[in-house]
């Protein structure tokens, strides 16, 4: 396990990534200032979305496609889609309208809307060409097509071909005149190339291919931009829906490859194994109750196959509300708090079932779930219900229930208790002689976390902390004064993660020290609705996006 500690004004400069430093922190020994991480841009990944997908370029190594969203590789030799924190890590913009790699010099080049910017694999990140190599009324979407020869980089605006150093980003030449034939062009959106024909083209899986285009479940219709033929003779298209379309030219069937985070704006997430899951809440989005363009409610990132999987909320009727509260896993099954009620998807078989009022849910809101003693505990408006997991059968013991007026917002199980943040105040539970919910703070917690060596609870832009398994809620007095109220509490051995509205607070319960992370620290936005930390990396939710960061140096 690396480690790479902070010590006071030590600067982060790596070997490898002196143009990547987005901010240089001057830490301070002082244990009672809180600390801002200063990072190095390896560390951070930021998880694309589905999005419009704008050119492509093929070569030796990489099928590279720019889209809206950043930059999406496929590894001719592994086959598979690569992390796009390898390709993005240091872009001055994910908004990228052209990509092109040199076979001469092995660069990568893209145009984005705040420029132009290369990478060479000597150097491994990102250079920007400089102002005066363009024209003045040059922009990302002025030019229509890159490419290169031997001579340099052009760029083809529709009218004036302007040559780049290869290996420097400079001005060469502008002209009217269109270079020689011995220029390799990218394939791009904005090319004006009529759209792929899909004439002796069939479908496989959830998709059927139509003279004009493709037709998926739930009426889905997808419409072809542009395609490409990669060096391994296999046709690839493109869709105005983000989604990509892959088959080889003999057998001519056309599979759906999946890019990215489907929901729009994702609110929870959740880890399961070598999946994790992403789901949204529209109504935390201020959306209405349903997203706007939203073709997908739940997606799942495989780590291990480096594949995505979408699911629609068209495929069952037992998909009854596609706002998602919190996901569990339960068994072969997973489990999502909806605001119509639980959801379950068998992740083996693909069936989906519906819990509601009438199998013995209080009330159709379900803020969260939890398992505890073979039990899956739900907390909704209506006080907590608890199901048998694979009877999927409400369990009537009084004891289980609290009163019907209280609303319960939250859930979080230790492996002997229970507690239940409520608008009544804190509850415990403890199965066994004697069972049922005591009430032990009356503090109307918002969320509450069982910790290796605490309980917390938080209320608004407050943070309660009770030790050990006895005792009182109390007040804890942070040096660094929380801006934004608390949405989500992670803890990951000594270190309590929390997000707000205002960035993510870390609180080191044995070392006293306290860590923010704010946009200028890398966070894709400010508004953080949870924070998964794991052993390694730590997830953040955020309204802007989904990013994670290798926290592991940095804190031990």
């Amino acid at each position: 396990m690396r480690s790479r500690s902070l010590p006071a004004g030590r600067r982060l400069f790596g070997p490898l990534f002196p143009a990547l430093i987005l901010l240089q922190i001057t830490v301070t020994c002082n244990a009672l200032a809180a600390q801002e991480i200063g990072f190095l841009e390896e560390d951070w990944e930021v998880i694309g979305h589905l999005t419009t997908i704008t050119s492509a370029s093929d070569g030796d190594q990489w099928l590279l496609f720019s889209t809206l969203d950043g930059l999406i590789g496929y590894d001719h030799f592994a086959h598979r889609l690569l992390p796009r924190g390898r390709l993005n890590a240091g872009l001055p913009s994910r908004r990228i309208y052209q990509v092109y790699q040199h076979p001469e010099t092995l660069g990568i080049w893209v145009a984005h809307d705040m420029g132009i910017s290369f990478r060479l694999p000597v150097d491994n990140y990102w250079r920007s060409v400089p102002s005066f190599a363009l024209p003045d009324f040059y922009s990302a979407p002025d030019i229509i097509r890159l490419g290169g020869s031997a001579a340099g980089i052009w760029l083809d605006s529709g009218g004036l071909f302007t040559r780049l150093n290869a290996l420097t980003g400079t001005l060469m030449e502008s002209s009217i005149y269109p270079p020689d034939s011995l220029v390799s062009w990218n394939v791009s959106q904005s090319d004006y190339a009529p759209p792929p024909n899909l004439i002796n083209w069939f479908g496989s899986g959830d998709w059927m291919v139509t003279v004009a285009n493709f037709i998926g479940p739930g009426d889905l219709v997808a419409w072809p931009q542009f395609q490409i033929i990669d060096r391994t003779n296999r046709l690839w298209i493109s869709t105005d829906l983000g989604i990509l379309f892959v088959g080889d030219t003999f057998s001519r069937q056309l599979e759906e490859v999946k890019l990215g985070i489907s929901p729009p704006f994702v609110t929870t997430a959740y880890r399961d194994g070598d999946l994790i899951w992403f789901a949204q809440n529209p109504l935390k989005m201020g959306l209405g109750s349903r997203a706007r363009g939203e073709y997908y409610f739940l997606s799942a990132w495989d780590e291990s196959a480096g594949r995505w999987r979408h699911y629609r909320a068209a495929e069952s009727e037992s998909i009854r509300g596609t706002g998602v509260n919190r996901m569990l896993r339960v068994g072969k099954e997973l489990w999502l708090a909806t605001t119509e009620g639980i959801v379950i998807l068998n992740t083996r078989s693909g069936e989906w079932s519906f819990l509601g009022m009438s199998a013995g849910l209080s009330d159709p809101i379900v803020h969260d779930l939890v398992e505890f003693k073979g039990l899956v505990f739900a907390a909704t408006r209506g006080g907590v219900s608890v199901f048998h997991p694979r009877k999927h059968t409400a369990v009537a013991e009084p004891s289980l229930a609290l009163s019907p007026r209280v609303t319960v917002v939250d859930l979080h199980a230790s492996k002997d208790a229970l507690l239940a943040g409520t608008t009544a105040g804190i509850f415990e539970y403890k199965r066994g002689k004697g069972a049922g919910w005591t009430l032990i703070s009356n503090l109307q917690a918002d969320v509450v976390r069982y910790s290796e060596h605490s309980s917390y609870a938080s209320q608004d832009r407050l943070l309660f902390r009770r030790a050990g398994n006895s005792g009182l809620f109390e007040l804890l007095s942070l040096p660094v004064q929380i801006e934004g109220k608390i949405l989500d509490i992670g803890s990951y051995g000594q270190y309590i993660w929390l997000a707000t509205t205002s960035g993510v607070v870390v609180y080191d319960e044995q070392g006293d020290r306290h860590t923010t992370f704010r946009r200028r620290n890398g966070l894709p936005d400010g508004w953080v609705f949870e924070s998964l930390p794991e052993e390694d990396w730590v997830w953040f939710i955020t309204r802007g996006g989904v990013a994670r960061f290798n926290w592991r140096p940095y804190f031990e």
